[in-house]
């Protein structure tokens, strides 16, 4: 007789392959897109409110530096709220697709 092992949930996962039941153990399908859309609707908010965050590289030349260029504290609070915000969009995103896909 094999013995079950639940060390991990991942282990678990894997060896009975039942990732719907594992989603169907946390939330029921319509909780699992209800908090996919307070995610999303959270998400946003924030990437309205303090912008996308932007990673661009300069392009090669010369430059005149007309001011000082510096970097205070709001600049990193609003990069990262941006960077929140998209990470709970696409938290969101998967937690309606977790919703449609398992069977109410």
């Amino acid at each position: 007789m094999r013995r079950k092992c639940r060390t991990s949930n991942l282990r678990s996962i894997n060896e009975y392959g039942r990732v719907k039941d594992y989603l169907r153990s946390y939330l029921s399908a319509p909780h699992w897109s209800m908090v996919g859309l307070a995610l999303s609707a959270v998400g946003v908010l924030l990437l309205f409110r303090f912008g996308m965050p932007y990673r661009l590289r300069p392009a090669e030349g010369d430059y005149y530096v007309t001011e000082t260029a510096t970097k205070d504290w709001k600049d990193g609070l609003y990069s990262f709220l941006g960077w929140l915000g998209l990470m709970l969009i696409i938290g969101g995103t998967l937690c309606q697709i977790a919703g449609a896909w398992l069977p109410s």
